[in-house]
């Protein structure tokens, strides 16, 4: 039998035990609501209180993470990816490809002659001598006077400006223009989308002098910019918005390595809009389509083409912009991989569901983001698009699922080589050159001129007229006949 004193002693430590454990719970219950669960949903931690009992505020990345669903299987495509490595190693400049370029180029066996290739036997013959001095590398940019103006500083008309490139002595000067003289001088000649005369210039084009295209624009659209059939393809290599050109970086990409978690795509009061400038210059009718659209949905439209203005502050348009569900991405053509800034910039970067087209839907599955876009495609009828949208304005939860893909990574400004009619910086002349040197060192690398050794059915060939549809849904959007297109 216990004695009393003893029973005591027992009871005494039970509840101590009992104590011991409680605490123990309480402390354990609010270290896991201060935790980030492995899927970084935040549960309470945004309201913690500070030591005066004032509300912690919650981070955008708490904010999002907390309301965004996460879908299973998303994934980027092997082009994303692509893209996404194209703009880093146009913007890496590394002190290991500067060695790695150098020490080709210094390769005796690889030696060529200045009739074959100006700009390989000026880099070798620098190389060799290990000179510092004496080579002068240059490059015209062909592009109409007037049509240039807007995208390159004044002096560059006139003047020839210098750079360099980490890889080698040789200087580079770089000019813009169309002027015979500077054309004849030139090491390498970039060719913008332009209306040109080829006989003279195919005719007096220098022995190993190297030329480049370059467009951001679709070929339905534009001045004639291909030579003619007889002339083959006379580019040695190509920088395009295509996927299959030696440069092709895209007018924007997502950076994986980074995460795209804005808050403002949870706040919005208003439906759609649409924003454009150019009104007819289209290969269907797009703005046609839109009016139809607005009989049945309240749409509001900026710009040239619409009846609303942004506000003059750029900050106040951008944040006005954020205020809608979804956005209208409507390219001025049904073009192969041709996807803008309207999807890109007007509609991921202020954070809206866009809905597209232009491009088959095939394109815009490998070049954007997986479930981040509505393609008109999908819809028979008027009524099935306005179910849908109707569908999404109610259910919250099944809108935001098209903000799950920002998961995955963050929009980034593709290269000024491409969205920039001049690529007149040092870094991506310099890339530009690079790419002419492997090219002309290792063929194989870069392959598009001998897939499209007739530059001009490649060039129409992808887009093309009559390859324009003619309904969407079952709204005709065929172009009248009194609007050049």
């Amino acid at each position: 039998m216990y004695t009393k004193r003893t029973r005591m002693t027992i009871a005494g430590g039970a509840l101590l035990v009992i104590v011991a454990f409680k605490a123990y719970v309480e402390l354990r219950n609010h270290l896991i609501s201060i935790t980030y669960s492995e899927n970084k949903y935040v549960a309470s931690v945004g309201r913690l209180p500070y030591r005066n009992e004032s509300v912690r505020p919650q981070s955008n990345e708490e904010i999002y993470y907390e309301h965004i669903p996460e879908l299973e299987d998303l994934k980027l495509s092997l082009d994303i990816l692509k893209t996404a490595a194209v703009n880093r190693d146009i913007n890496s400049n590394s002190d290991a490809d500067t060695l790695w370029m150098r020490k080709i180029l210094s390769n005796k066996r690889a030696r060529t002659t200045f009739e074959a290739n100006r700009l390989l036997y000026k880099l070798q013959d620098s190389a060799l001598r290990n000179s510092t001095t004496g080579c002068v590398i240059k490059i015209l940019q062909m592009c109409h006077r007037l049509l240039c103006l807007k995208h390159i500083k004044d002096k560059a008309k006139d003047f020839w400006t210098r750079s360099k490139c980490k890889f080698s002595n040789c200087r580079i000067e770089m000019k813009v223009g169309n002027d015979l003289t500077d054309f004849q001088q030139s090491d390498v000649v970039i060719f913008h989308i332009d209306k040109r005369t080829w006989a003279p210039l195919v005719k007096t084009r220098l022995p190993g002098q190297l030329w480049v295209f370059h467009s951001k624009e679709a070929p339905i659209h534009g001045p004639p910019a291909s030579p003619p059939r007889e002339f083959g393809n006379p580019f040695n290599i190509s920088i395009s918005y295509m996927s299959e050109s030696d440069i092709a970086p895209g007018y924007y990409y997502l950076d994986s390595e980074q995460r795209d978690t804005d808050p403002k795509v949870l706040r919005k009061e208003k439906l759609m809009s649409w924003v454009a400038t150019n009104c007819n210059a289209t290969s269907w009718a797009r703005r046609d389509f839109v009016q139809e659209l607005q009989k049945y949905l309240p749409i509001d439209t900026y710009g040239l083409c619409g009846h609303l203005d942004c506000p003059r502050s750029e900050k106040e348009c951008w944040e006005m912009r954020g205020q809608y569900k979804f956005y209208l991405a409507l390219e001025n053509s049904q073009c192969p991989e041709y996807i803008t800034e309207k999807l890109w910039l007007n509609s991921f970067a202020v954070g809206t569901v866009p809905i597209v087209f232009g491009a088959p839907k095939a394109d815009y599955e490998r070049l954007a983001p997986p479930h981040s876009f509505i393609h008109l495609d999908d819809f028979k009828t008027v009524q099935e698009f306005i179910d849908y949208i109707h569908l999404l304005d109610r259910d919250q939860q099944k809108y935001l699922e098209y903000f799950s893909w920002r998961r995955l990574g963050h929009v980034m400004k593709g290269s000024p080589i491409l969205t920039t009619m001049t690529a007149s910086n040092g870094k991506t002349l310099c890339f530009i050159i690079r790419t002419l040197l492997i090219k002309s060192l290792s063929p194989e690398m870069y392959q598009w001129q001998a897939r499209h050794p007739v530059f001009y059915d490649w060039w129409y060939g992808m887009c093309r007229a009559d390859t324009q549809k003619t309904r969407i849904m079952d709204i005709d959007v065929t172009m009248k006949t009194d609007v050049d297109v």
